[in-house]
Formats: structure tokens, C-alpha cells, sequence
């Protein structure tokens, strides 16, 4: 069996030039002794830095962390930590928050936030804005219509709809396969999808990704799920359509 290399380095090098080798190992080391401070306890095993490398191997990926696996014990030992990344570690905090679906399915709040594609910042303003569980997870009210709405207003948002209408004959685009004129639900699904991703591109500028977002930022994701519903809404639309339903073909088409 071969001798893994990090173990041969431990066996030969000096402590500078084991401390130049595996940077970001030690800096991991020195944050781990500093918590002490905090508090925290350092198994005898850990606190030389060769022994703790040795024990514990290189860090697996950039951005890994030495972390507790159970968040409520303060002990540092080898059997009690392992290589995590941030993700993992905001996982296993105390503070976690578990959200629960519909149909009973719990998560974090960070999972959650995965599995549907969304900013965890998002579901965290949500929380803050005293959404349910549920709203937190999928947005505010879900805003699906009937392909046999009779609303004046359908398929615009009715806060908005003379302006909708007004875009869409000024700036509705021609299908260049087709030649034929985009369906309001087409135009407003295609501004809708515009408008929101480059509001999440905002987000990510705009807000520290390891921090959750402040009151300061409320109002941008209210905007993230004011555009979400709309788009939420005209995906509906657009899908109806492909599915022949035949009251929304001819009012989206007319």
C-alpha cells in the first residue's frame, strides 16, 4: 500500500516548509486554535499542525473548512471533525432553518433554496416579509391562471395591464421562423424572463453571499418575486397554449 503523500511530507519536511505546502491546510489549523478564544476545545491530537494534517489529510476543494460534525459539541477531536464546505457547515449550525412543504417535506432553508434553483437570500426575505413555509419555498401566491379566465384584464397582471398591452403592441417581436407576431403570453413571458434573471444577477452583487440579506434589501427581492410571479404566470400561459387549450389559443393569438 502506498504512503499517502501528505504523510510522507509530515515524516520529512520542516514546519516552515510544511506550513508553505499546504497553505490553506494551515489556515484552516490557525482559525480552528483561534476559536479557543470562543470557547471551543482543541483535542491534545490537533494542536501541532503536523499532527493535525496528518490525522485529518489535505483539504479536499478551495473553500473547505475544518468543521465540528455536531454543531452543539465544542470539541475539536479527530473522531469529531472532518473537511466540509460552507454549504455543509451552514447545514449543521443550530440555527438551521427547516422548512416545511406542502406535502410534508422538510428541508433547510439552504437545501431548499438548491432544489429549486433559487437565492437562499430570496427564501430568507420571504421568511422575514412573515411568509409561510410555503410561500417561502415556491414565492408568494401562486398567480397560475384558467385557460377560461374571463378576466378584462387576462393574461396581463391587472395592476399593470394597460401597460403590458401598450408594450406589447409597440415592442412585440416576429417569429422569424414563422413569420408570425409573438402571443401576449409569449412577450410577457420572454420580458418577464429578462427582468428576473437580471434582478438575480443584482442579488448576487448586491448582497454578501455569507451573510443573510438585511431589511436594506427587502424592497429588490420584492421585485425578485414580483417579476417571479409574473413569470411564473406567462410560463402557464405559454404551456396552456402548446397544449391546444382552445379558448386561450384564440384569445392569444387574436
Amino acid at each position: 500500500m502506498t504512503t499517502p503523500q501528505h504523510v510522507l511530507d509530515c515524516d520529512e519536511l520542516t514546519p516552515s516548509k510544511l506550513r508553505l505546502k499546504y497553505r490553506a491546510e494551515w489556515n484552516s489549523h490557525r482559525a480552528m486554535l483561534d476559536r479557543r478564544k470562543d470557547g471551543a476545545v482543541v483535542a491534545d491530537e490537533l494542536r501541532v499542525f503536523r499532527d493535525f494534517l496528518r490525522l485529518l489529510g489535505p483539504c479536499p476543494a478551495p473553500g473547505y473548512t475544518v468543521d465540528r460534525l455536531n454543531s452543539k459539541d465544542r470539541e475539536y477531536a479527530p473522531a469529531k471533525v472532518q473537511w466540509r464546505s460552507k454549504t455543509d457547515q451552514s447545514r449543521n449550525r443550530g440555527n438551521v432553518v427547516i422548512l416545511t412543504d406542502s406535502d410534508g417535506t422538510k428541508r433547510s432553508l439552504a437545501e431548499w433554496a438548491e432544489t429549486t434553483g433559487q437565492s437562499r437570500h430570496t427564501l430568507h426575505a420571504r421568511r422575514r416579509r412573515g411568509s409561510s413555509d410555503v410561500e417561502v419555498i415556491h414565492g408568494p401566491n401562486s398567480t397560475e391562471v384558467s385557460p377560461i379566465d374571463s378576466s378584462p384584464h387576462f393574461p396581463w397582471p391587472p395592476k399593470s395591464a394597460q401597460q403590458w398591452e401598450d408594450g406589447y403592441r409597440q415592442k412585440a417581436k416576429i417569429r422569424p421562423r414563422t413569420t408570425r407576431r409573438e402571443t401576449r403570453a409569449e412577450f410577457m413571458y420572454r420580458i418577464a424572463h429578462l427582468n428576473y434573471h437580471a434582478l438575480m444577477e443584482t442579488v448576487e452583487l448586491a448582497v454578501d453571499p455569507n451573510v443573510v440579506p438585511g431589511v436594506e434589501h427587502d424592497e429588490l427581492f420584492r421585485r425578485v418575486d414580483g417579476w417571479g410571479r409574473v413569470l411564473r404566470r406567462a410560463a402557464h400561459l405559454v404551456e396552456s397554449r402548446r397544449n391546444g387549450e382552445g379558448v386561450l389559443v384564440r384569445f392569444l393569438e387574436s
